[in-house]
């Protein structure tokens, strides 16, 4: 049964929210973890598509394809201090130079211009939608954790909690639309924001759930908005500066009726210029409002949908930077030394191993802990993962500092010489038949599930191996519970408050091991009313030894992003947080070649 009986109010409203929010694409730029998107199942519709509302009268035109690559799904900022002060427009001293062209590929296309009825990133951050700005933003500034979750200001000048329900937000002075019809260089007023964030709102659309606390939102004047919440929401600021929460022109959208064709008019620091089935072509927009970015004159992306051609153009220089599986990005430095070289780790993305708590044999807490203590996932990095990844609890946290360390999952984990007596003393029965159910989202999950199976085998178990589709995966364990073992991607939720309350609340629609224990449920919801960075921190951490102990899930492998680029790239501090872009703005070429 997808919805179960949620005696909570709170608990009630936010899993549905978390429901709509994993709607949100699950998967990775390239690197490691760059698997096949899971269809969503039928069972996961909770509301119409966007697409299923009429379509438009005529498709984009040929000129109109898109390019981009989906980015890791993570957790939402922690942050929610009552004032902000302006981000800093300052260049650094002396100043990068500025012109040239930066050019990039990535392996996916979104399938059209809308930025608020599409739940990917392909379109928000490779694709139209570097055009449009947000309220807020990720930091990314030079020698900062990557993925950063801390936000900063972008439309906005500044913002202020003027109660406990309330924000007002001024926007900054000199904002105007870029020169395109047909809002034609206009300035941005407070009313535009408004009309945004309303139609990002829309009932039924993918992006509406980021907004759902939103209770109301008016503009007092031109440059002052008034943003009044249903409740307390630690991760609100993370919402608005998501990639999805784009600012939309009225008089863009008045054309058609929507935007999946365009117009595509924003304030961001890039102007589409051309689109096609081989990629975007961006040039700079000179009146952006942060003066002197973006440095380079131009951007590039081209649609190269396999991590080996992708690094081989870079070997070639047709590329000055890219994303991609972190073996060819090897190979790549290995021909050409000289090429820079970055992997960040993406809490949230990766496999993840389940065990159904609510039926023999698994219903035991020893049994599972027993069958923890049989699998290595440290020896499956190298193994399997190609060294690209590390166990986790699993949780999207806002920056990989936010996990427990590895003695701390030693504890549960990878003592093969105590396994065996451990189950015995559990009960196991030698030749206890157990099936893993294995989601087909790429070779290395399907080794990795052969690998659990092995950890079962050791300790007395006949396990048998059933490999399913991604989208019998999706109906069967993120959503029916029906698995005893299963192994496959994560459950595709957005955000670390709606990611806990959905998937690990014992009432959670997405807890489909039937675990339940109080002392957890109680942590999820204190962490969710948290404001003080470092008292929610201590709290997920908390959270997570309470997961493992439990013994019901964890991820084997959480995957980094992996990227390389030439030594004359400078600036370059690829934070893709929630669909963040705003780095590209900011890297420049020492050397541009007009």
């Amino acid at each position: 049964m997808l919805f179960r009986a949620l005696s909570s109010p709170l608990v009630r409203h936010l899993t549905l929210v978390a429901v709509a929010a994993a709607l949100v694409a699950h998967v990775g730029c390239g690197g490691a973890g760059a698997v096949p998107s899971p269809a969503v199942p039928a069972t996961a519709a909770r509301s119409p598509s966007p697409a299923a509302s009429p379509a438009p009268t005529s498709s984009p035109p040929a000129t109109r394809s898109a390019a981009s690559p989906l980015a890791t799904l993570a957790a939402a900022s922690a942050t929610t201090p009552a004032t902000a002060s302006p981000v800093s427009t300052a260049l650094a001293s002396p100043p990068p130079p500025r012109g040239g062209v930066l050019r990039t590929a990535v392996p996916l296309a979104p399938a059209h211009y809308d930025v608020h009825q599409d739940a990917s990133t392909a379109l928000v951050q490779w694709g139209p939608g570097l055009a449009y700005s947000r309220l807020l933003r990720f930091r990314t500034d030079d020698g900062a954790e990557t993925p950063n979750g801390e936000v900063e200001c972008d439309l906005c000048q500044s913002w202020s909690v003027t109660g406990p329900l309330t924000y007002e937000i001024k926007l900054r002075e000199g904002v105007r639309w870029q020169e395109e019809a047909p809002v034609s260089g206009r300035p941005l007023v407070a009313s535009d924001v408004v009309f945004s964030l309303r139609r990002q709102s829309t009932p039924g659309w993918p992006n509406a759930a980021l907004l759902t606390t939103l209770r109301d939102v008016s503009a007092l004047d031109d440059r002052t908005l008034r943003l009044q919440l249903s409740r307390p929401d630690v991760e609100f600021l993370a919402r608005l500066a998501d990639g999805h929460t784009r600012i939309v022109a009225p008089e863009a959208v008045a054309v058609s009726g929507d935007l999946l064709a365009g117009p595509v008019v924003g304030t961001g620091p890039w102007r589409l210029t051309d689109a096609s089935t081989s990629g975007f072509r961006f040039v700079a927009n000179r009146d952006y409002f942060e003066a002197g970015l973006p440095y380079a004159d131009a951007l590039h992306i081209d649609i190269l949908p396999t991590s080996d051609v992708r690094a081989a153009a870079l070997r070639t220089r047709t590329l000055d930077f890219v994303s991609a599986g972190p073996v060819d990005l090897d190979r790549a430095v290995m021909a050409s030394p000289e090429l820079r070289r970055s992997s960040a780790i993406q809490p949230g993305s990766g496999a993840e191993v389940a065990f159904n708590t609510a039926s023999p044999p698994f219903d035991s807490p020893a049994v599972r802990q027993a069958a923890l203590l049989a699998i290595d996932p440290w020896l499956d990095a190298v193994e399997v993962w190609h060294g690209a990844s590390r166990p986790t609890a699993g949780l999207p946290v806002p920056a990989s500092s936010w996990l427990v360390p590895d003695e701390a999952l030693r504890e549960f984990l990878a003592s093969p010489e105590l396994a065996p007596t451990r189950a015995r003393d559990a009960g196991v029965r030698p030749g206890t038949p157990v099936t893993v159910t294995a989601g087909e989202f790429g070779a290395e999950y399907v080794d990795q599930a052969f690998r659990i199976a092995g950890s079962l085998a050791s300790i007395g178990f006949a396990p048998s191996l059933e490999r399913v589709s991604t989208r019998r995966f999706g109906d069967d364990v993120w959503f029916g519970g029906r698995f005893q073992v299963s192994v496959g991607a994560q459950p595709p939720v957005a955000g670390l408050s709606d990611y806990l309350l959905a998937v690990h609340h014992s009432r959670g629609v997405w807890n489909t091991t039937g675990y339940a224990s109080d002392r957890l449920d109680e942590l999820i919801l204190a962490q969710s009313a948290e404001s003080d960075p470092a008292r929610r921190r201590e709290l997920i951490s908390q959270i997570q030894i309470e997961i493992m102990r439990g013994a019901h899930r964890f991820a084997p492998a959480t995957f980094h992003s992996d990227w390389a680029w030439w030594p004359n790239v400078g600036g370059f501090v690829p934070n893709t947080y929630r669909g963040e872009s705003h780095f590209l703005a900011r890297a420049w070429l020492a050397r541009p070649e007009q």
